[in-house]
């Protein structure tokens, strides 16, 4: 641990650094000035416009049918889509509280779920810039006044842990397709963007993980600041197995999250290969967390449409769909955990 090399006097006074940027990042995020908070609801306004334009144009064009939900019934399938998309969101937080021990942050599992579950539902109903991994860190940083700047750095490996092991998913099946002959050229095309990235975020964690490397970067930054980030860093790099974990982990909750596909199909009366839906669902995925629309609304629908229509699946944009309105059915547990936390905060 970073504190256990000096007094916590040191400490905090080094976290400040930090943490006074993460601060007022929130404070500006959260409570802004009219000007900026206008700017940021005629954002939202345009990003509405959006996603609810993608999904007429998907509608009008018929590439959206809406008298296939018609067909959805509350069984088995259902139920599997609502288990897998909330299992999901546990799994994070089993992550979040093993990166907060690393950091020297104790929290109870309970807690780690209340800000997952709490940020889950701000990140798809605040307008703007601020998503739930801002409130929630709003929060973790308030809990931890004497390790402020170590709180906010797990929010930021959590988040990118999450990413890394995203691509991961879809090289097997790649693999897979390309052994059987199954080459198309969005195939193909699949395949390079997944390579591609699990590539290029592997080359940018060594370089993060390498202790000359590592430095060279943070010489971009002031120098205090550097120094703090730097000896953030070096506590996670000096815990491989521990990353590691953290890392099978967010493989976890990603599949469960693509794997959620397969059910709304069958929930449609449709079926869904599971080649298709590991080589394609991170990809749609990333698309439906793009900041284009609030939440990805239209986004995820339009990609998920493209991409599963070159396996011969008919039903992207509905498959996407229907599991929206399940992310958002499970995400309201979380306006009731914010309004009985706000309740007990007056």
């Amino acid at each position: 641990m970073g504190d256990a090399e000096s007094p916590h006097g040191m400490a905090e006074n080094r976290d400040g650094d930090v943490s006074a940027v993460a601060a007022a990042t929130t404070v500006g995020a959260l409570a802004g000035p009219p000007g900026r908070a206008r700017r940021s609801w005629l954002a939202t306004g345009l990003k509405l416009s959006i996603g609810f334009g993608l999904l007429a144009y998907l509608i009008l064009s018929g590439r959206l049918r809406v008298s296939a939900f018609s067909n959805v019934r509350l069984g088995w399938e259902v139920a599997a889509m609502a288990a897998l998309v909330v299992g999901a969101l546990f799994l994070p937080c089993i992550r979040w509280q093993v990166l907060l021990r690393y950091q020297g942050i104790e929290v109870p599992f309970g807690r780690a779920v209340k800000l997952t579950w709490i940020g889950y539902f701000f990140g798809l109903v605040l307008p703007g810039a601020v998503s739930g991994d801002l409130v929630r860190g709003y929060y973790i940083v308030k809990d931890s006044p004497r390790a402020r700047a170590k709180a906010a750095s797990t929010i930021i490996v959590d988040r990118g842990l999450g990413l890394y092991s995203l691509f991961f998913i879809g090289l097997i099946p790649a693999l897979v397709l390309h052994g059987r002959g199954q080459v198309t050229g969005v195939v193909r095309g699949m395949t390079l963007v997944t390579l591609a990235l699990a590539l290029g975020l592997t080359a940018g964690l060594a370089l993060l993980c390498h202790p000359t490397s590592r430095r060279w970067c943070l010489r971009l930054l002031p120098a205090r600041v550097g120094d703090q980030i730097g000896s953030i860093l070096s506590d996670y790099c000096s815990r491989p197995v521990g990353l590691a974990a953290c890392f099978a982990i967010s493989l976890g909750a990603n599949l469960l999250n693509v794997l959620a596909f397969i059910p709304a199909a069958l929930a449609l009366g449709e079926r869904l290969s599971a080649l298709s839906v590991l080589l394609a669902g991170p990809l749609i995925i990333l698309a439906n967390s793009l900041p284009i629309s609030p939440g990805g609304l239209g986004v995820g629908e339009s990609t998920s449409h493209a991409l599963l229509d070159s396996f011969g699946f008919a039903y992207g944009a509905e498959v996407m769909l229907l599991l929206r309105a399940a992310i958002l059915a499970s995400a309201l547990p979380g306006a009731a955990l914010y309004a009985v936390h706000a309740g007990r905060g007056r």
